[in-house]
């Protein structure tokens, strides 16, 4: 299971290493297999600046690649040969200088260094959005606002966001931490025994009105196996409607260690009500399969 670092830190507001969190995490029975950078363009846009276009001609020995000198800032003046049809004079430019590493879309990443293209020097390159990685069209390069000032970071204008990604190794009992806000109260507890104050900060549902709460659901449970059927206690949790019925909360927990209402609450507690029979089997219920969980 891939859990976001970001995501863990809109629910607590955490000031601990990435790795701190890990071993944490695995203290605790999430077991963190690796983990992942991300980030939304890859090599961050890095060596990328923005450059104005001083001047534009036709390329002496090719007819369809234009020379041009770009302005990047603090008087640096870099011939770029280009073969884009847009390219034009007086242009706000998206430039990698020599020595960046890009990114593109579709193709392996490569190193801009200083080369000759048809005789003529080549201190760089005008680019495509499909090159930088921030779009998919090679229809020519990115022209910017005129307003933007030459030199600025292209990361500055285009925001890259990035991330930490824990590669969790779940086990089937830790139903509880199949979620981001799961694995965040988790964290939570442990750090609390460690000593740190830490409030879970929940997702707003301010937003979230219900219509009805008095409207009447019928439930049908058919093809239940006979071998269940033998049993005299059981709890029904339908997820489809996210209702359970227990039939006695406080039955014998001397299989599991754990009473089967409890168990059941920790999977999901929307709404619960209980009858007055004993209880011993759980049954997970969806329209496509019938599941015990003794």
């Amino acid at each position: 299971m891939n859990i976001s670092f970001n995501w863990l830190s809109e629910f607590l507001k955490i000031d601990l290493k990435i790795e701190e969190v890990s071993e944490i995490l695995t203290d605790i029975g999430l077991e963190v297999e690796g983990i992942e950078n991300y980030e939304q363009y890859k090599g961050g846009l890095v060596g990328l600046v923005v450059g104005e276009i001083v001047y534009c001609e036709q390329h002496p020995n090719a007819d369809r690649l234009k020379l041009t000198k770009v302005n990047i800032g603090d008087e640096n003046i870099l011939q770029i040969v280009c073969g884009a049809p847009n390219v034009q004079l007086n242009q706000k430019v998206i430039v990698a200088t020599v020595g960046t590493t890009l990114h593109p879309i579709n193709n392996d990443k490569f190193k801009i260094t200083k080369s000759k293209i048809r005789g003529e020097i080549s201190q760089g390159m005008i680019c495509a959005e499909d090159e930088i990685g921030i779009g998919n069209s090679h229809d020519g390069i990115v022209v910017l606002d005129s307003k933007i000032k030459i030199g600025t970071k292209v990361s500055e204008i285009y925001k890259n966001y990035s991330d930490k990604i824990f590669n969790i190794g779940l086990t089937p009992n830790r139903s509880d931490a199949m979620s981001h806000l799961g694995v965040a109260r988790d964290l939570r507890a442990a750090l609390m025994h460690k000593g740190f104050k830490l409030e879970l900060i929940t997702p707003s549902v301010s937003s979230f009105h219900v219509n009805s709460r008095t409207q009447k659901i019928n439930i049908n449970i058919e093809n239940i196996p006979d071998r269940i059927l033998a049993q005299t206690d059981i709890v029904v949790i339908c997820t489809p409607i996210s209702s359970i019925l227990s039939r006695n909360p406080n039955a014998d927990p001397s299989r599991t260690g754990i009473s089967p209402w409890t168990l059941t609450s920790r999977f999901v507690m929307p709404h619960a009500w209980s009858a007055d029979r004993r209880c011993s089997t759980v049954l997970m219920c969806s329209p496509w399969r019938v599941m015990e969980v003794a």
